[in-house]
């Protein structure tokens, strides 16, 4: 006689890329052919790989929100570096440069009026006869232009000078530079500094300080 069939099929979904579904199948057949048989069959479904959804983010840097680099302060200063000497003359008929770089990929901006931007500060208490006196207002008052050889990166001034300057220790001058001199503009501002070594004193302050009683290199005498 025919034997009723009944099946029922059920697909487990998992989270790999290979979900596998279970088919089970019940027969039933009259007591005389025997009891019930139970038939499990597992077959494997080959699923297309998940794909991972992904996202990209994209945005624009603008040089404003970049910080300000530090500028790089040289001289033309024999060794590098500025002394007392050189501020009072040194017997030199060439200028001393003081010069200020932007380092890559920093440029200048192209404003004629970029020397505006810049400004002397001392670091400690400046000196009457050192920056905090005229030789400090000849140098707030000299005039940035730009290095022939590097025009969009590199500023320079001819160091004033003076023979009044003495210093009784070193003065060391930060340069503050507002964002704007820079081309795009930059988040904060620009710093560098220099120092001025304070040398020993000409044989006339010598002089002078044996006359009046002032140990000489201890104290400024003006001449």
């Amino acid at each position: 006689p025919p034997l009723s069939h009944t099946a029922t099929r059920s697909l487990t979904p998992t989270w790999t890329t290979t979900p596998t579904a279970s088919q089970s199948a019940t027969r039933y057949s009259p007591a005389r052919y025997g009891p019930t048989e139970t038939l499990q069959v597992t077959e494997t479904v080959m699923l297309p790989p998940t794909r991972t959804p992904t996202a990209s983010v994209s945005g624009t840097l603008w040089w404003s929100d970049v910080a300000c680099p530090t500028l790089v302060v040289t001289t033309t200063a024999a060794g590098g570096s500025l002394t007392q000497s050189d501020i009072r003359g040194g017997g030199s008929a060439v200028p001393t440069r003081l010069m200020v770089a932007l380092p890559p990929p920093f440029r200048w901006a192209r404003d004629p009026q970029l020397g505006t931007h810049l400004r002397f500060v001392p670091v400690s208490t400046a000196q009457p006869r050192g920056f905090g006196g005229p030789w400090g207002a000849m140098l707030r008052n000299a005039t940035w232009v730009r290095n022939a050889t590097n025009p969009s990166t590199v500023l320079e001034l001819a160091v004033p000078v003076h023979r009044g300057y003495f210093i009784a220790a070193d003065e060391t001058i930060v340069i503050r530079c507002d964002a704007a001199a820079v081309s795009g503009g930059c988040k904060g501002v620009l710093l560098g500094s220099f120092t001025i070594t304070s040398d020993t004193l000409p044989a006339s302050a010598s002089a002078l300080s044996a006359t009046t009683g002032v140990v000489a290199g201890a104290t400024a005498v003006a001449v």
